[in-house]
């Protein structure tokens, strides 16, 4: 946090606003990910743009071949 005097000194021809004591915060993004998660997504069979049925089973049928020891194929659009 800082003072008037310091923010002056850094930026002297800064446009100062007269915010009549309110307050302003910046716009925080949270762009974090789940490193887990993450990782388990990579194993996923996605059916991003797949506009049929017969696709969506392709798709599945091909992770089965890949990987047929696996208890389950997992999925995401």
């Amino acid at each position: 946090m800082g003072d008037a005097f310091t923010a002056q000194r850094l930026r002297p021809n800064a446009e100062i606003i007269d915010l009549e004591n309110r307050l302003v915060v910046p716009g925080f993004v949270d762009g974090h990910a789940h490193v887990i998660g993450t990782g388990k997504a990579l194993g996923q069979v996605s059916l991003g743009g797949a506009g049929t049925v017969d696709q969506i089973q392709q798709r599945v049928k091909a992770r089965d071949i890949e990987q047929p020891e696996s208890a389950r194929i997992l999925v995401f659009r």
